[in-house]
């Protein structure tokens, strides 16, 4: 497997793939799964805030829209990204083989789905390639290898520049792998445990896309509450920057529909816990 994510030039960066982002990333699934969806104006507002605060990773989904229009959150980060400057410094980053019907969310991954999902996101966006394209979950009705080969013919068309995958356990790894130079994982970050996943995307130089970062195990929520007291800061920063030392491959996901929480997110990427502080938290599950 060719690996592609050398070190970060900065501790305040991440490498995915060939390019650099910021340490953390905004999410945007909440935008329209949540049951108020953001409107066009907010939606530019928290991408703006995002952008001004060095965040240049922005993360979507074809999945993440409302009962009665597709692609929503796609739709809202590119209006966005169409109105703002500085969208050549942005990797947006979107997901196919799962989407909304109604209220299910059925899993697709045939080659033709994953295409189908792939031009309809490019049309949404209103870009020419996507700068990373994953898959959304392993479809169980067909193989990892065939999936992934789909979104390598998408990059050897240039609809695709970077391609990676989600929800993957490490056999699915190893099988994805194989087809195509993955640039991401985006998983879950098992808080406080050994993670397999994590491990071998430090092996392999793959970046960790860690969603819902801020899901806290019970014990661990009183550390955090004491050391944010102490440093004067949010209970999400020090939540976040926990995370960054655990390895360079990972940048946490923060789903933001404010303008103040991605701001106060984003500086969780300059925020250094002294030793004694990640020992004390490393301690709870």
């Amino acid at each position: 497997m060719k690996r592609i994510n050398p070190e970060p030039a900065t501790p305040n960066t991440r490498v995915l793939g060939d390019r650099e982002v910021g340490a953390v990333a905004l999410g945007t699934a909440g935008w329209a799964l949540d049951p108020h969806p953001l409107d066009r104006k907010r939606a530019e507002q928290v991408v703006a805030a995002a952008l001004d605060n060095g965040v240049t990773l922005l993360d979507t989904g074809l999945a993440y829209t409302t009962r009665r229009r597709e692609s929503y959150a796609e739709e809202l980060l590119g209006c966005a990204l169409r109105r703002l400057p500085g969208r050549d410094k942005v990797l947006i980053a979107t997901k196919g083989g799962h989407f909304r019907r109604d209220d299910e969310f059925p899993i697709d991954a045939r080659p033709e789905v994953l295409r189908a999902h792939c031009e309809q996101s490019l049309r949404v966006l209103g870009v020419d390639a996507i700068g990373l394209y994953q898959l959304h979950k392993p479809d169980p009705a067909v193989p990892v290898a065939e999936s992934m080969g789909a979104i390598a013919d998408l990059q050897r068309e240039g609809k695709v520049r970077l391609a990676g995958i989600s929800n993957a356990v490490v056999a699915q790894l190893d099988e994805a792998a194989a087809t195509v130079t993955l640039a991401s994982v985006q998983n879950r970050l098992r808080d406080g445990l050994a993670d397999p996943v994590l491990d071998w995307c430090d092996e392999h130089q793959v970046a960790f896309l860690a969603y819902s970062p801020l899901q806290i195990g019970h014990h661990a929520v009183r550390t955090i509450a004491e050391i944010a007291t102490a440093r004067q800061v949010s209970r999400h920063r020090i939540a976040l920057a926990r995370l960054l030392p655990r390895s360079p491959r990972i940048i946490p996901i923060v789903g933001a529909r404010r303008v103040e929480t991605i701001t106060d997110s984003a500086k969780a990427a300059t925020l250094r816990l002294s030793s004694a502080e990640l020992r004390l938290l490393a301690t709870q599950p």
